[in-house]
């Protein structure tokens, strides 16, 4: 019995509207409101669509939810609320009404009669939220992650289909997160549902619209025509007193993290936030957490009341057990979920109701210090928040926006006039695309905005630049000739929408790519090649790198032989090179050139030192004056005066061993692992021993029988609806179980319930030339196309008169004539899989079924690489050799014969054959069968 959904909700709208929400509008919350009304009255036309934007901590969510309820909503319109991430899902459901919320609290008392009942959900794999096949005709109010709503509507799914048919075209989609350009099939399926219902209105929203992306405007006329409905800048609202005005401070822990490059090459193909083990060692880390809380202990007067971003609950427990001791008000939220999750005295240490009161406390100034562990991203009422530590980086632009909109409540509204944002920074080595505080909230100005990304990749470029200097010493090797050689020509900019692996969440990606003087025109002739290429698998969110890892080598030998710098990354390059070209139709990702580049040359000044051989002290005189000019950008790109100097020595000594003709040592390359896969939801393991148990410990579709291989696989897939019961749960191997994916394939049937031939797609194997292998090959391929165990038996001939005929046997009820079309591929993929192989190869393979007294057999058209006779060289009398296995009681290996008689028009012989010791006529032989007598049987022999 399932857990009850915290998700889905069915609002009793009489007793709502007794007492309406009494929630105050702002200003710009009330301009926006009657503009978005003017808007829906008016646009009845098809192609409606239009933008909110309103910056973070505007209250988008809040005017949207008004509105749908206000308008939509009481005119019997279905909603469809599209986002990118399951945190949004959330929000947006609780937009409308908490359970914890009083009636007087939730908006959805504003629905107009005579509307009684609401009932809303949420959808996506997240744990607690439901399925796509939960979703009901009778549902209001559907929120989804768009990766769910563009793959249910692609496979036609008819849960999803019911919601949409019966909004009878009165259906407002919005979509949230509406400021970059989606991947093209998310396009493509917001179009596909303008063309189902033309009456349909797309409200888009967003702080930050692309208004200089010009890739942008194709994709915004198209789905917005109506563009901006209501704009507001950030400036605007901190002017008003609406906003608060956020002032960055960046700290550093003068930590370093410690990644293998297995796991850091992992974590950048999946795009995930911060790996778990990674977030478990910083928040373990004392000297981190004791940099955390002396830093508001020593500024507790500027930093005022503040909330802690923390991500562990005994990192809660120390942090607030220091502040204590220093008289800071703190205490802690944080659910029992964070909690050791083996224990259950544990897991229920920290109750909803202690969170609650600790939140009061909080609210009535009697907290001066609230840590918490993602509690308060979103949805919760805390005001007159000073400052907000984010006590880790965050590659989530999504979550640092929402711990950063817990401080912008302006004075109006009972918060600050600014707003402290404490940011703490690790010293990575790793280059890692970090979320920043100006891409999540922008400059508050108003248009025009800056080009976006205008910005140096300062940290890639130090990364690199230490690393290399690491390389120098350890491996005793010889500095560049010139120094420029290390420093990048410039970086490509590319942009795309990637799906966070192990979730439904997107992200939008923007990795910047560093190119080398001698790496340019490489990459300018790949990007002119790829553009051409066909790149439909590179547009799609879902693709992971190691799918697509042999492409990526592949173009790396093609267009990089040389192997420069950056071979290491280089295949993760391109593969965000080219998913920006997948989903931009083709255009080419920006190129910035790094235009300080020539003023960043030592190698000049390190001639100068190598020629006057400069002592210490001369030496650190000129090189400090060097590193702390603020012209450039040295303090940016190596973090510590020590590592300059010892970059600079480097050269000096390299320009030294170049002088009197010293060598140096050889680069070494490196191997990183490639991710593995993320391990999908699945039955408990009792219920799993259980169904391997009952279906014989082998795959009911291909027979295979090693325990180690055999999964538990739905009949009907999770996401289609399907449960785990056992009646649903069937043994398969981790081939087959891949190949099925989530199609409906009952394999403890033995009759097919198709009603017609479906198309043949050959699953997975023939790599093989063992016939044990080969035999699960044929009857997975054969089963999976039936979809059932259709295959009764499979028999391979070693001895006798038919040696090396293998024989299929069909049991009843699955046409014979299905797949007797399908023989010759089939055959021929057992003849290149057998290919360098020991065994015997195949001659001919008899498909057999009940009901048919004779084979449907297909056959090798040939012997080794010798072709049939032409028919001119058939004449009677002639000998010749007939590789018949068609033949009635005709061996299955060519046999030594003499023409007797020739039948042009029907192109058959009969002729006198040597089979054993006796001859004996055959009759109607065709003339493919015939060939050059010597050649054949020569290399029949040799087999």
């Amino acid at each position: 019995m399932g857990a009850i959904s915290e998700w889905d909700r069915d609002y009793n709208l009489v007793e709502a509207r007794k007492h309406p929400s009494k929630k105050a509008e702002a200003p710009h919350q009330t301009e926006a409101l009657a503009r978005l009304r003017g808007w829906y009255e008016s646009a009845s036309t098809p192609d409606a669509g239009g933008l909110l934007v309103l910056p973070t901590g505007g209250g988008k969510t809040f005017t949207a939810v008004r509105f749908l309820c206000r308008n939509p909503l009481s005119d019997g319109y279905k909603v469809l609320w599209l986002a990118h991430t399951h945190h949004l899902l959330e929000q947006a459901l609780d937009g409308f009404g908490k359970r914890s919320d009083g009636a007087e609290a939730m908006e959805v008392g504003l629905i107009h009669e005579p509307k009684e009942r609401l009932r809303a959900r949420v959808v996506s794999g997240t744990p607690g939220h439901s399925k796509i096949a939960a979703v009901k005709r009778d549902d209001d109010v559907v929120i989804c992650t768009l990766q769910t709503a563009v793959r249910a509507h692609r496979e036609n799914q008819a849960a999803l289909r019911a919601f949409l048919t019966a909004a009878k075209g009165k259906l407002m989609v919005v979509f949230d997160e509406a400021h970059h350009a989606p991947a093209p099939s998310y396009t493509k399926f917001l179009l596909a549902l303008r063309e189902e219902a033309p009456k349909m209105k797309l409200l888009g929203l967003t702080a930050t619209p692309m208004y200089n992306d010009k890739r942008g405007e194709g994709w915004l006329a198209k789905l917005f025509p109506q563009r901006i409905l209501f704009e507001v800048s950030a400036s605007k609202l901190m002017a008003m007193g609406i906003l608060a005005k956020p002032i960055p401070i960046p700290c550093s822990t003068k930590f370093e993290p410690k990644v293998d490059a297995g796991q850091l090459q992992r974590w950048r193909a999946t795009f995930q936030d911060m790996p778990e083990e990674i977030v478990t060692r910083l928040a373990e880390n004392q000297e981190r957490n004791d940099k955390i809380w002396k830093t508001y202990v020593d500024r507790r007067q500027e930093f005022g009341k503040t909330i802690i971003f923390a991500d562990r609950w005994f990192q809660c427990d120390y942090l607030r057990e220091k502040l204590r001791a220093h008289g800071v008000r703190a205490d802690v939220m944080y659910s029992h979920v964070e909690v050791n999750p083996g224990s259950v005295e544990a897991r229920n240490q920290q109750s909803r109701d202690k969170n609650a009161a600790v939140l009061k406390k909080f609210h009535e100034g009697k907290l001066d210090v609230l840590i918490n562990v993602r509690m308060l991203t979103e949805g919760t009422d805390v005001p007159n928040v000073q400052s907000v530590f984010l006590t880790r980086q965050t590659t989530s632009p999504i979550l640092l926006r929402q711990m950063v909109g817990r401080a912008l409540r302006g004075p109006k509204f009972g918060g600050t006039s600014t707003a402290n944002i404490v940011l703490f920074m690790d010293e990575w080595r790793e280059a890692i695309q970090w979320a920043e505080f100006d891409d999540v909230w922008g400059t508050g100005t108003d248009r025009p905005k800056p080009e976006p990304r205008k910005r140096m990749p300062l940290q890639l470029v130090s990364i690199a630049l230490v690393r290399q200097l690491a390389r120098w010493i350890e491996l005793g090797e010889i500095a560049p000739a010139s120094f420029l050689e290390m420093l990048p020509l410039g970086w490509y900019l590319p942009e795309f929408d990637v799906e966070v692996s192990g979730s439904e969440d997107t992200e939008h990606a923007r990795p910047m790519v560093l190119v080398y003087a001698d790496e340019k025109e490489h990459y300018d002739a790949f990007l002119v090649h790829a553009a051409k290429a066909d790149l439909g698998r590179f547009a799609d969110p879902e693709v992971q790198y190691d799918a697509v890892e042999a492409q990526m080598e592949r173009w790396c030998k093609k267009f990089f032989a040389h192997a420069g710098k950056s071979a290491s990354g280089l295949g993760m390059n391109l593969f965000h090179l080219v998913r920006h070209l997948a989903q931009t139709g083709g255009k080419s990702p920006p190129f910035s050139p790094f235009e300080h580049r020539e003023e960043h040359d030592l190698t000049p000044l390190a001639k100068v030192a190598a020629a006057e051989d400069w002592g210490p002290a001369r030496t650190r005189q000129q090189l400090e004056a060097i590193y702390i000019d603020e012209r450039r950008f040295w303090r940016a790109m190596i973090p510590t005066f020590d590592l300059f100097r010892e970059q600079f020595r480097m050269l000096v000594e390299a320009e030294i061993q170049r002088t009197t003709g010293a060598g140096g040592a050889r680069r070494a390359g490196g191997v990183i692992a490639p991710a593995q896969r993320l391990v999908d939801q699945e039955p408990s393991e009792q219920v799993k021993r259980e169904v391997i148990r009952r279906d014989g410990e082998r795959c009911l579709c291909c027979g295979e029988t090693r325990r180690k291989r055999l999964q538990v696989d739905h009949i009907i897939s999770l996401y289609h609806g399907g449960t785990n019961e056992p009646h649903n749960l069937q043994t398969l191997c981790s081939v087959c179980n891949r190949d099925k994916s989530i199609k409906e394939m009952h394999f403890r049937k033995t009759e097919t319930t198709l009603k017609s031939a479906p198309p043949l797609k050959f699953p997975a194997g023939f790599d093989s030339a063992e016939l044990d292998q080969l035999t699960l090959d044929i009857q997975r391929t054969i089963n999976m196309f039936y979809q059932c165990a259709a295959v009764d038996e499979i028999e391979m001939k070693s001895k006798g008169v038919k040696r090396r005929e293998w024989r299929i046997r069909l049991r009843s009820n699955n046409p014979r004539a299905w797949f007797e079309g399908h023989m010759d591929a089939l055959f021929g993929r057992v003849v290149e899989a057998q290919k360098g192989g020991r065994t015997e190869p195949v001659r001919s393979i008899v498909l057999e079924a009940p009901g048919h007294e004779d084979g449907f057999c297909v056959y090798s058209k040939q012997i080794g690489d010798i072709q049939p006779l032409r028919i001119s060289e058939i004449r009677p009398r002639t000998s010749v050799a007939v590789y018949w296995p068609l033949g009635p009681g005709v061996p299955n290996e060519p046999l030594a014969a003499k023409v007797i008689r020739v039948d042009a028009r029907r192109r058959e012989a009969h002729v006198r054959a040597t089979i054993g010791r006796f001859a004996r006529e055959l009759t109607n032989v065709p003339f493919e069968a015939l060939f050059a007598p010597g050649a054949a049987l020569r290399e029949e022999e040799q087999e």
